[in-house]
């Protein structure tokens, strides 16, 4: 079992299904990006700048982002030594220019 499998496995004993669909989604795009890749304190940064560039909703940027950072503090309670990592600013909604 995979740890983004424990991971959707522990949600579902504490949240609503939908939110643990959401986060599991949201750790999938993680390790796309992270592509077998290590975690450094810029990690979310770059992620969320990823997202971005493939043009992704702010909503949907914003709410990947607090189910990675969801998963990446559940891995640090369960002992992993991870850095401390800087968080992104909050996706911004496009200008609708009329």
């Amino acid at each position: 079992m995979s740890l983004a499998d424990e991971f959707e496995q522990h949600l579902r004993a504490f949240r609503r299904p939908r939110t643990a669909e959401s986060y599991r989604y949201a750790v999938d795009k993680f390790e796309a990006f992270l592509d077998g890749g290590d975690i450094d304190p810029n990690v979310l940064e770059r992620f969320a700048r990823w997202m971005i560039d493939a043009e992704m909703s702010p909503g949907t940027v914003n709410l990947v982002l607090v189910g990675t950072r969801q998963y990446l503090l559940w891995r640090r309670r369960n002992g992993e030594t991870l850095p401390d990592m800087h968080p992104p600013p909050p996706a911004r909604a496009r200008s609708v220019v009329t």
